[in-house]
């Protein structure tokens, strides 16, 4: 069973109180016309604000008793499957990195 989704919240993000970082920039020298020439300040700014605002409801205690009344995982050295995927669930994927750094911002 699908759990019902919560009621969505909205915030409005904005520079209150500080200047707004420009739109686009482009290095000195570097040619115009190609568009990875091109940074946008503004953009990774906002990103970074939506980040920090977002909500994740904590799923994991849905999933957990559910996994209960399936009977729980079953233990690696019984043969229930390989202990790999542990150690690949503790590390964190290049965009979980990317995402806390820009939260940090």
């Amino acid at each position: 069973m699908i759990p019902e989704a919560p009621a969505a919240s909205t915030v409005e993000l904005g520079f209150d109180g500080e200047e707004p970082p420009p739109i686009e920039l482009i290095a000195d020298g570097m040619d115009p016309s190609k568009l990875e020439n091109y940074t946008y300040p503004r953009l990774d700014r906002l990103l970074a604000m939506a980040l920090k605002q977002q909500v994740v409801p904590d799923v994991t205690a849905v999933i957990a008793s559910a996994d209960a009344k399936k009977g729980g995982k079953k233990d690696p050295k019984k043969g229930g499957g390989p202990a790999a995927d542990d150690e690949k669930q503790s590390e964190e994927s290049v965009f979980v990195k990317e995402m806390r750094d820009a939260i940090r911002i």
